[in-house]
């Protein structure tokens, strides 16, 4: 019918570590010169010209006034202590977050060792699920205060529901504070860590789970392109066991710049423009194209 159609890659993972798309596009929309290379690797009948580098507007409410939350507000509305320094723990899905409640253990463990240093926890659980799953340790640690995103699904009998999500405003403006006012964020490979690190915060990934050990193999991941960027970058602290968890959280505690390059080095890698301005970037160039 001779309709042009554009394509915006979704997410830093999307090319190299999921599967193949299943149509062509003439134009495609990319974070960064590293998805461009990516994009002309995996698919090499791409037409350079029609790749463009945007960067990608899931951040960019991150740098708008209208989505700024006050500290006070935050701490008021999640019941914290602002005498406290906070970690955030932010959840994977149930599919391939089933050593969550494990690696909160393990940061309560932490917590609860070092009273003298006056932390607190804040666990932000998936917006793809409903948060029932930690139940059991909720009771557990009736001190850890939770943050269930407020999400709507948009479009209902989808094959895949979790991808129709969309957050609400406020969702918006509590997890951009979140980032602002958390002292660290622990997390199992997400993009959650991008988010964390815009706000120059450090970040721990916990892979307990391997071959051998009985737990769910989340240290698979660790092999994935995407994540080798990750690794290979040292912005982030790869914590395989209790023990390097708790030495990790010393490591961002006591010393909160010492990965402050690598990950400035890292957002400039997976995020090739700056935040300002992306949605007008990519309104310019889909009129461009039009």
């Amino acid at each position: 019918m001779s309709i042009k159609t554009s394509s915006f890659i979704f997410s830093w993972d999307n090319l190299a570590s999921k599967g193949r798309m299943m149509a062509r596009f003439d134009s495609y929309l990319v974070w960064s010169d590293l998805m461009k290379k990516e994009l002309i690797h995996f698919y090499p009948n791409t037409e350079k010209d029609f790749i463009k580098v945007i960067g990608t507007p899931q951040f960019e409410p991150y740098v708008m006034e209208q989505y700024k939350l006050d500290k006070a507000l935050l701490y008021a509305k999640f019941n914290l202590d602002d005498s406290k320094r906070l970690i955030c723990y932010s959840c994977a899905d149930a599919g391939i977050g089933a050593n969550d409640s494990l690696h909160i253990t393990s940061v309560m463990n932490y917590i609860n060792n070092h009273p003298e240093l006056r932390l607190q926890l804040l666990v932000r659980t998936s917006p793809a699920e409903d948060g029932l799953r930690f139940e059991p340790i909720k009771n557990k640690f009736p001190e850890i205060k939770w943050n269930i995103p407020k999400w709507t699904l948009a479009r209902h009998n989808h094959v895949e529901s979790w991808s129709q999500r969309i957050p609400l405003i406020e969702d918006v403006k509590d997890l951009r504070a979140i980032l602002e006012f958390s002292d660290l964020n622990v997390n199992m490979c997400s993009t959650m860590g991008l988010d964390f690190m815009l706000f120059d915060k450090p970040v721990i990934y916990t892979v307990f789970g391997n071959e051998n050990n009985g737990l769910y193999n989340d240290q698979l991941f660790l092999n994935y392109v995407h994540l080798q960027y990750v690794i290979d970058s040292k912005a982030v602290a790869i914590a395989k066991d209790e023990t390097d968890l708790h030495n990790y959280l010393t490591e961002a505690l006591e010393q909160p710049e010492l990965r402050k390059n690598y990950r400035a080095s890292l957002i400039s890698l997976e995020i090739s423009k700056a935040l300002k301005g992306t949605s007008k970037r990519m309104a310019k160039t889909l009129l461009e194209w039009s």
